[in-house]
């Protein structure tokens, strides 16, 4: 097995290098949809990050929560 690239073992791509670029590409977009006027848009911003566990980034998600305190939506409560 020959060569071997930054990130990438066998040619398989590192998945924790990968979903650690992605979830800093995606806090934008979260943030901007934690204001969104579509209530699935809101609430994926809020549970977005479910399965990142210790990885959870809290400021993000304290965001995306203050940003829905208002409202009374069973689905964002």
């Amino acid at each position: 097995m020959g060569r071997e690239r930054a990130g990438a073992v066998n040619g398989a791509v590192d998945c924790g290098l990968v979903a650690a670029v992605r979830a800093a590409r995606s806090v934008p977009v979260m943030l901007r949809w934690s204001r969104d006027g579509d209530l699935r848009r809101r609430r994926t911003s809020i549970i977005c990050q479910l399965s990142f566990t210790t990885a959870t980034d809290l400021g993000l998600l304290s965001a995306c929560i203050d940003a829905n305190l208002d409202d009374r939506d069973f689905f964002i409560r």
